[in-house]
């Protein structure tokens, strides 16, 4: 049974019990600061931001955190009270190192009477602090950045059990319907018993439990003791916690619980651990080899799978045999020894013999195998986008008539390290494009055109992820032994050790919940879903789709990805390389071809602004470095995008040919075939302009046969306008009558269409590029966070 809240009483109680706390004030016991008066402080924001905010001796409206060395005279309970910054703005506490809240708000009912003749505006929370020397750390990673103004900490009321408490959420706060959330609550300490009722509020109804969920009792101690309080949550629901102590009810801040939420499928928001298959629940057969799977031709033929521990295998394909024994975790693997390319289809058979019996105890048999050229392509979203929806896509998926070149879709169990199942299609149409469904525009292009120029079949992996940061791609070794990965997986294990994952799906959940409300709770209300799989985890899609896909043979990786990265493309310039090693170290080849574009824009629909530092150039830049990397390609995209496209524009089948033209150019030795648009060269200042020289320049024009655009110019100063250009023979002459001493030229810094329109006589755009080597605005960010 639930009951309507009803508080009057209570308000006023709090009232009078705060204004006789607000007495102590002049004790001598109370610890009062400033908030520029921090010990210690770590910023996200440059020099000149925070002297800047500093002169104006305004609030800290800084991201990052501060610290306040504190002596204590005495042990005991204290309040937090805090000024100068918005109650509900999510903030992290920390005492002596220890975390006393993540992402904690205030709320209406915490704040203090007078505030503006105290200075401070709500009280935070209880602390129970020894005599002693404290740290005290406030953190707030988002913008817009906010530290406390002005805190104290004020000793609590003698008397008072609401100011005597601290509770925390020990595990998780997502759970399935009728499992309990473990709170761990302290309390006592003050020489005097003390009892709390607590109840179940739902959020959605706007109700309290008639009855209590749980009771937790403290002793007379002159000690604190801590408490383990079950708190079963019986329906699905969001639910708070609402504390009684005698007749009056605990406010927010003395009972800090936050949100908790029942609902099914709640263990989707922690970490996942992949575990081993299971042998005998494992399929004979890894999940590439099915039926139309195309293999590697002129290549060792690793083949592997599951079987009972101590099973004989026997591998047998187009005259081949190969053995193997299943070890201890039932995984066996053969190698077939290399084959030359035939589109004839084979069958490949697996057969499994008891150690114990010799009993045959598992055959699969898999057909339509050919052997071919492979290449695995990854990435991000954009390297995804279906053949039909392309441009141009329609006609070539009507005329599409190549049985011999496929792809195959893998597909990642989430939580052993075994694939969960692979499919391979064929490129034939029939005449029908709806029988190209399938099909990515770019596996397409690519296919058919290596299909043409080798004549052997080709078989196209694909595993991709939209919206994925390249950590996701790369394996935990790397991060650990990569300084560049190094702070974005510290923040990432400190966040799952803190709960953060579920506490900032909580948070989403209860601003869709508020907007609900304001709205009159229309129907239909909010689900309440389980969180889902977190694809950005450091080494999630590495652990799920590639590691698991080794050593399966490929001829080279095609790669598409970096937009996730723009917040942290300084570190992209060491992460990108350090990924390619990974890759290469699971397949033992070091010399694994890798060919991968330069992204294009956020949009299509040029932006009017200034030129300048980008996160979106620094990326593109960190690609062209890249190119250091031995047995590497690059190929640029920023030509493709029209004004009505999104981040996923339409235009797909070019980087398809192209991603085909820099393959048969790099990999398979047509030195005939143009694959590289122009690349900058050098510069000289001359006149008040600056003359770009570059490599690939014959028959340098514009796609549009307007003068060269998307060029921006700067003198020493830095500041940058965009700029005149002209073609002179190899050659472009960059100038502004802004600028009359340059010493500097980007071309496509930015993150939007900035009129980019050179080409060389092979129709291929010149990638972005700068000629300076300024402060990189990403400097010290290493981007995606749990925060």
């Amino acid at each position: 049974m639930m009951h309507r809240i009803f508080r009057p009483r209570l308000v006023v109680t709090f009232a009078l019990i705060l204004a006789a706390r607000a007495v102590l004030l002049a004790a001598p016991d109370v610890i009062r600061r400033d908030g520029w008066s921090y010990d210690r402080a770590d910023f996200l924001a440059s020099a000149e931001k925070i002297a800047a905010a500093k002169s104006a001796r305004g609030g800290v409206r800084l991201a990052g955190w501060v610290e306040f060395d504190v002596n204590v005279a005495k042990s005991g309970w204290y309040e937090l009270l805090i000024g100068g910054i918005t109650p509900e703005w999510p903030r992290d506490l920390y005492v002596d190192g220890a975390l006393i809240y993540r992402l904690g708000r205030a709320t209406a009912a915490d704040a203090l009477p007078n505030a503006a003749a105290h200075g401070v505006q709500f009280k935070d929370t209880d602390l129970y602090l020894s005599a002693g020397s404290h740290t005290l750390r406030f953190r707030r990673q988002r913008e817009p950045g906010a530290q406390p103004g002005v805190w104290e900490l004020r000793p609590s009321a003698s008397g008072d059990d609401a100011a005597a408490i601290r509770v925390e959420v020990a595990g998780p706060r997502i759970v399935d319907p009728g499992e309990p959330v473990m709170l761990r609550v302290t309390g006592g300490g003050t020489g005097r018993a003390s009892t709390y009722t607590l109840f179940l509020r739902d959020e959605v109804a706007d109700v309290v439990s008639a009855t209590p969920c749980a009771t937790v009792a403290f002793s007379a101690s002159v000690k604190p003791e801590t408490r383990d309080v079950p708190v079963t949550l019986a329906g699905h629901g969001l639910y708070t916690i609402i504390a009684r102590s005698g007749d009056h009810e605990l406010r927010p801040s003395e009972f800090k619980v936050g949100r908790l939420l029942a609902t099914k499928g709640a263990g989707s928001a922690r970490p996942i651990n992949f575990a081993p298959p299971v042998s005998g629940k494992s399929p004979l057969l890894a999940a590439p080899f099915c039926n139309g799977a195309v293999l590697q031709r002129d290549k060792p033929l690793p083949v592997w799978g599951w079987a009972a521990p101590g099973d004989k295998i026997t591998v047998t394909f187009a005259g081949q045999t190969a053995a193997a024994i299943a070890g201890a975790d039932g995984l066996w693997r053969a190698t077939l020894a290399p084959m030359e390319a035939s589109s004839a289809p084979g069958e490949l058979e697996v057969i499994a013999v008891s150690s114990k019996t010799g009993a045959e105890t598992q055959r699969q048999k898999i057909t339509d195998v050919l052997i071919g050229e492979v290449w695995l392509l990854s990435g991000q979203s954009n390297m995804g986008g279906s053949l039909n929806t392309s441009t141009g896509g329609l006609e070539r998926a009507r005329a599409a008539d190549y049985p011999d070149v496929r792809m195959a879709m893998i597909h990642g169990s989430k939580t052993e390290r075994q694939l969960a199942g692979a499919s391979w299609i064929s490129a034939v149409s029939h005449g029908d494009p709806k029988n190209m469904e399938r099909w990515v525009a770019i596996h397409y292009a690519f296919g058919a055109d290596l299909r043409e120029k080798l004549g052997v079949p080709i078989g196209l992996v694909s595993a991709n992820r939209g919206g994925t940061c390249i950590s996701t791609w790369t394996g935990l070794d790397t991060h650990r032994a990569e300084p560049a990965f190094a702070p974005l997986l510290a923040n990432y294990e400190e966040g799952i050790a803190e709960n953060l994952p579920e506490i900032l799906h909580l948070e989403n959940i209860a601003s869709y919940l508020n907007a609900w409300k304001k709205k009159g709770r229309p129907d239909p209300g909010p689900k309440l879903a389980a969180p889902r799989f977190n694809n950005n985890a450091p080494a999630f899609c590495y652990r799920e789709l590639i590691e698991p896909l080794a050593p399966f043979a490929i001829r080279g990786v095609l790669w598409y990805q970096g937009e996730a990265d723009g917040n942290a493309a300084a570190a992209y310039r060491s992460r990108f390389p350090a990924m390619i090693r990974d890759w290469r170290a699971l397949w033992s080849d070091a010399a694994l071809p890798f060919i991968f574009a330069q992204i294009s824009y956020s949009g299509g629909k040029p932006a009017n602004i200034a030129p300048g530092d980008t996160g979106q150039g620094e990326v593109r830049e960190a690609q062209t470095l890249a190119l250091s990397v031995p047995r590497t390609a690059m190929i640029a995209t920023i030509d493709l995008m029209t004004p009505s496209d999104d981040v996923h524009y339409k235009n797909k089948l070019p980087v398809g040919h192209r991603f085909a033209r820099a393959a048969l150019s790099s990999v398979y030795g047509f030195k005939n075939i143009a694959a590289s648009g122009p690349c900058y060269k050098s510069m000289t200042v001359e006149n008040g302009a600056i003359r770009l020289l570059f490599d690939h320049a014959a028959g340098l024009k514009t796609n549009n046969g307007g003068a060269p655009g998307g060029f921006a110019i700067a003198g020493a100063d830095k500041k940058w306008a965009w700029a005149d250009a002209r073609i002179e023979g190899d050659c472009i002459v960059v100038s502004s009558q802004k600028i009359s001493k340059p010493v500097a030229v980007r071309h496509g810094w930015s993150a939007y269409p900035c009129g980019t329109n050179v080409i060389n006589g092979d129709d291929l755009p010149l990638p972005t590029f700068r000629t300076d080597d300024w402060p990189m605005l990403t400097a010290g960010k290493f981007g995606f966070e749990l925060r």
